[in-house]
């Protein structure tokens, strides 16, 4: 199992991408191995990843909630309608 271990200067980078390529691959390798731990993994892997990239636009924009509505979505063949995704920063 991997074994995550960052630098003091490691952990107080803003994001992942700050981080030598080295300690993103172990961070990477990490966050992995602990979502197949939990389960269902390819599921989890793209929700976290989804997650990951809206709370780092909404903190980007300082902002402690975001809301994105996306009209008539589609997936393969299948319309799924319209939908509305909500972050909220919780206190």
């Amino acid at each position: 199992m991997a074994e995550l271990i960052l630098t003091e200067e490691e952990k107080a980078a803003a994001t992942w991408l700050e981080l030598p390529d080295e300690a993103v691959g172990k961070l990477t390798k990490k966050v992995a191995l602990d979502i197949v731990k939990i389960g269902n993994e390819q599921g989890r892997v793209w929700t976290m990843s989804a997650a990951l990239i809206l709370i780092g636009h909404a903190a980007d924009m300082n902002a402690t909630t975001s809301t994105t509505t996306i009209e008539g979505f589609t997936h393969g063949a299948e319309k799924l309608g319209d939908w509305e995704v909500t972050i909220k920063k919780l206190a």
